[in-house]
């Protein structure tokens, strides 16, 4: 089948490399000619609210994905008309807006960190005294990475923060005192079944994710997997999702917060592609074209390490025994530039891994 997938990111490239395995090719969208899934297919070069690419990409494909949630919903509603789209819209539009998130979440029965809407300066000075110091202010769209968060432990902080903000759509959120901070990654088909990858245990270092861990070791990862199963399927279903998603959650004692939804293949699950298994990308692949779920059974430690900022020597990362995936990206602070795999290592490799 040929798929037509928007975003050329390195999500697209390895979603592009996962067709390619399965006898597929990929045609992208994006405004960056030598994106990063320029390497694996071949690339549609518009912006992304450019709706006269619409034609063009339904007339060249078979079916239509995305590998980040701020698509323009427009656009794939008239990419519909043509040609499947997958994953739900309607998911897509909900995780596109965080307060339209937290209360989807509640309204399945599932638990988030207490939120309040926030539209003005006034509503910003209410949700301090609803929620207390500290609490987080948000966008409540297109922030990622720690992007347009206000971390705010006081008065003094608040002030500061609101008088950098010209035009409020933000979500003030409480601080979740949580223990660690894990994701649930999982594939479901087009008739119904769930493929679960194992409880991820993930790192942050300023708002950006550092390293993961699959299976997650902690002493509740066995009981708090099956909660994640539970919390996941519901969502999929409620939305007849075809497709892989992660949800974020944080772990406080034997109980999970949900934090954010990825209607897409996430950062946290790049290690599934050396995890002895069914990649989520090929699975991700195998859902949207009708092909069965392959096996997300993980026998072995993986731990996948991000690139930021800077690249690192290749040279250094094999004599880890690392497995590299490079983005083709140029360096800037703060940008993913790859990430690579160790698979089994030791605490001292990781240590090692993590100061290059």
């Amino acid at each position: 089948m040929r798929i037509g997938v928007i975003g050329g990111g390195q999500l697209g490239m390895m979603l592009g490399s996962a067709a390619k395995e399965l006898g597929h090719s990929c045609v992208f969208v994006d405004p960056n000619a030598d994106c990063s899934a320029s390497h694996v297919g071949d690339v549609l070069n518009y912006s992304f609210d450019d709706i006269s690419f619409v034609k063009k990409l339904a007339s060249s494909c078979d079916v239509v994905s995305y590998e980040f949630e701020n698509v323009d919903t427009a656009i794939l509603n008239a990419l519909q008309k043509s040609v499947p789209v997958h994953p739900s819209l309607s998911l897509l539009e909900v995780s596109k807006d965080r307060y339209a998130e937290k209360i989807m979440l509640n309204d399945n029965g599932i638990e988030t960190a207490k939120f309040r809407k926030v539209e003005s300066e006034v509503d910003a000075h209410r949700a301090a005294v609803e929620l207390g110091f500290p609490f987080i202010l948000k966008t409540r769209r297109f922030g990622y990475d720690g992007k347009g968060q206000y971390f705010l432990k006081n008065n003094a902080d608040l002030l500061q923060a609101v008088a950098s903000i010209e035009t409020f759509s933000h979500i003030a959120e409480s601080l979740v005192p949580f223990d660690l901070e894990v994701s649930k990654i999982a594939t479901r088909s087009a008739g119904g079944s769930i493929a679960y990858y194992p409880l991820t245990q993930n790192i942050h270092k300023g708002g950006i994710l550092q390293m993961s861990v699959a299976p997650a070791f902690f002493s509740e990862a066995e009981h708090l997997n099956f909660l994640a199963e539970q919390q996941v399927e519901k969502i999929c279903s409620v939305y007849d999702y075809i497709g892989t998603l992660a949800v974020e959650f944080f772990v406080c004692g034997k109980k999970l917060i949900a934090n954010e939804i990825a209607p897409r293949v996430h950062n946290s699950g790049h290690w599934t592609l050396d995890g002895g298994s069914t990649s989520q990308f090929e699975n991700h692949i195998r859902a949207i074209t009708g092909m069965p779920l392959g096996s997300t059974e993980v026998s072995k430690k993986i731990t996948m390490v991000n690139v930021i900022g800077t690249h690192v020597d290749s040279q250094e990362i094999k004599k880890l025994n690392g497995v590299e995936y490079d983005y083709k990206k140029s360096a800037r602070p703060g940008r993913k530039l790859a990430h690579f795999n160790l698979v089994d290592a030791s605490d001292a490799v990781i240590q090692q891994a993590l100061s290059l």
